[in-house]
């Protein structure tokens, strides 16, 4: 059975949510898992497999972005945050550790340019 680790909050240019991250280095897949601030509930998980996606790269302005397009009409950007506006909102825990790992799995197993 895949283990997905535990992610950040997610940004994009027209809706912020926040987000639970996974991702399994085997099968090239990442997962998000809509949630509320204080992750009392959560929605469908979504799947991106490489082999399925059109597009995943690293985007650096006008935030630093891991960008998803399953497909021509529409993306995900996955923003790895260590400040935000109103702490009340969020539960926040650093995870540098977690935040490497999954940008090492991004760049050298997922993205593909």
């Amino acid at each position: 059975m895949s283990r997905f680790n535990y992610g950040f909050v997610h940004g994009s240019k027209t809706k912020i949510g926040n987000l639970i991250v996974g991702w399994n280095e085997a099968s090239q897949t990442i997962v998000v898992v809509p949630t509320v601030p204080d992750l009392s509930g959560c929605g469908d998980p979504a799947y991106y497999r490489r082999s399925e996606i059109l597009k995943a790269y690293r985007n650096k302005y006008p935030t630093d972005a891991f960008i998803i397009y399953p497909d021509k009409k529409s993306y995900i950007g996955i923003n790895a945050y260590d400040w935000l506006d109103d702490e009340k909102l969020y539960v926040y825990v650093a995870q540098d550790a977690e935040l490497a790992a999954f940008t090492d799995f991004f760049m050298n197993r997922f993205a593909t340019k």
